[in-house]
């Protein structure tokens, strides 16, 4: 609860705010708030159930505003007083998140709020009046602030009350042009809603169902949804109410009362979800190499991972079977030996890697030319698509293995050649020959083997368009290109594994027949 201070002709007015709990929370109040008017009592506005009636309200999200004033202070005063509440309420910092307003009042107070609500410049949803003095003396027709109330009311009342009977407002009814009108009787409380015939209170039990009878109420006017509320409902005419709303609009056509400003920082800060961005267009291609689906990219590379540690492990044991050879004393035919070593010359290792890179670079422009039908690769001229499937590519890279197979197979005719025996020149310029391929193989492997784009095998990204529409099957096609130079690889390694082993076999049987001799000499 918070005293505030309002200034007013040569003086203050004082009001008093209950602010709900979560307050500076988007959704801490509720859009709906509560200008609350006090009776003739001047302890009213700090009585029981005018206080546990605003924190009620307060706990429910609703910003309540009293106006406090001294009972015996002219009407006009106290109708300033309650109007200024209501604009200081609708302007303060507190209520950025109120955008209609709830008027109530009691005893007395309920038709000075009657009075003020139709002259309010805020949104006024809905009227709540405790204790209407239907029979009051003082005022010549205390009915008659009714009669052009449009917004939906309800009336809470005392079984005991003089002033507020359950009749007089069935006969009132007919006459009042709310849109919705409801009323609800506590039995066995007075006007101050005290217990009878005791006149003590007013009780716990009394405060609550009060507070929970407007506070159905208030969610019925918040939401809309009135035809929902279970309150009991009045009965009136649909022409009596016409012709009271229309007057009520012609009398605050004459008042033309400017509207009531709100600092643009004060506005009703938005309930709903954010907007969603509006669609962009998607953006141009940036040229990528597309990466295989994951069934097939998880499948290549656990079948990638160890033929390439059993390629390290065949050239090295290559390299080790080609120093053996070298030792002093080898004996290899010069024929063969000629033969093995015109094959396993660097010059030739490096022949042979160049073939298999240019190789690759083939598989992989006529696969691009079949995606893309009548784009050549980096200038060069366009590969004729041999079928309509992206797929076709595998059958390029079939001819491309047959003719490595047929490389290895000279490689290994050319190692049985050698096995037949040679001299030691023969056998020291195999042995560099051999340690000189497995270098120029193992690079050649191992840029066979690494990712795509690298230098020698052109890669070009799909175009934007219909040729580029099918990323999912050029990516089959890639991995399955990658699953075929794998198998590729392992053929290769076979290979010269049994060209090594062959090697290293004639090395051991020149050395046994050379020591062969030696001892027959010597004898």
């Amino acid at each position: 609860m918070v005293e505030i201070e309002m200034p007013a002709n040569g003086g203050y007015l004082e009001g008093c705010m209950t602010i709900p709990g979560n307050y500076n929370t988007e959704t801490g109040v509720k859009e709906l708030g509560v200008i609350l008017a006090h009776g003739r009592e001047p302890s009213d506005w700090r009585g029981r159930l005018l206080s546990e009636l605003a924190v009620g309200l307060a706990r429910a999200g609703h910003l309540v505003m009293r106006a406090i004033y001294h009972p015996a202070a002219p009407e006009e005063t106290r109708e300033a007083a309650l109007e200024k509440a209501a604009d200081v309420a609708a302007t303060s910092p507190y209520a950025r998140g109120v955008t209609r307003w709830a008027v109530m009042g009691i005893g007395c107070g309920a038709r000075l709020a009657a009075t003020v609500g139709q002259r309010l410049r805020s949104g006024v949803a809905g009227y709540v009046f405790l204790s209407y003095p239907l029979k009051e003396d003082q005022s010549a027709d205390p009915t008659a602030p009714l009669l052009a109330l449009p917004a939906p009311t309800l009336f809470v009342s005392g079984a005991c009350d003089p002033l507020a009977s359950e009749h007089a407002l069935v006969e009132l009814a007919p006459r009042l042009a709310a849109a919705d009108v409801r009323s609800v009787v506590v039995q066995e409380v007075d006007g101050h809603f005290r217990a009878m015939p005791s006149g003590k209170g007013p009780t716990a039990g009394v405060a609550h169902t009060v507070t929970s009878t407007v506070l159905d109420f208030l969610a019925a006017v918040q939401s809309y949804r009135l035809d929902a509320c279970k309150l009991p409902r009045l009965w009136r005419t649909a022409g009596a109410a016409a012709t009271a709303q229309a007057q009520a609009q012609a009398d605050a056509a004459k008042a033309e009362r400017p509207p009531l400003k709100r600092p643009e920082c004060f506005r009703p800060i938005p309930t709903g979800p954010p907007p969603a961005p509006p669609p962009q267009a998607p953006a141009a291609y940036a040229g990528q190499v597309v990466a295989p689906p994951h069934h097939l990219q998880a499948r290549a590379g656990a079948a990638g991972g160890a033929p390439v540690l059993n390629t390290q492990a065949l050239l090295q044991q290559a390299a080790a079977a080609a120093a053996a050879a070298q030792r002093p004393g080898a004996a290899r035919p010069a024929g063969a030996a000629g033969n093995l070593a015109a094959f396993l010359d660097p010059a030739m290792a490096a022949q042979l890697a160049t073939l298999l890179l240019r190789q690759q670079a083939n598989v992989a422009a006529a696969a691009q030319a079949q995606a893309h039908p009548g784009a050549g690769a980096h200038g060069h001229a366009p590969a004729a698509p041999s079928s309509g499937h992206p797929l076709a590519a595998v059958a390029a890279a079939a001819v491309a293995a047959q003719q490595q197979q047929h490389l290895l197979q000279q490689a290994a005719a050319a190692a049985a050649a050698a096995a037949g025996g040679g001299g030691g020149d023969g056998g020291g310029k195999a042995g560099v020959a051999g340690a000189g391929v497995a270098e120029a193989l193992q690079s050649a492997l191992a840029q066979r083997v690494a990712v795509p784009g690298m230098p020698g095998v052109p890669m070009k990204p799909p175009a934007a368009g219909p040729a580029g529409a099918q990323p999912q099957a050029q990516a089959q096609a890639q991995a399955l290109q990658q699953l075929l130079l794998q198998q590729q690889l392992q053929a290769q390694l076979q290979a010269q594994h049994a060209a090594a082993a062959a090697a290293q076999r004639q090395a051991s049987g020149g050395a046994g027949g050379d020591t062969h001799m030696a001892d027959a000499g010597a004898a």
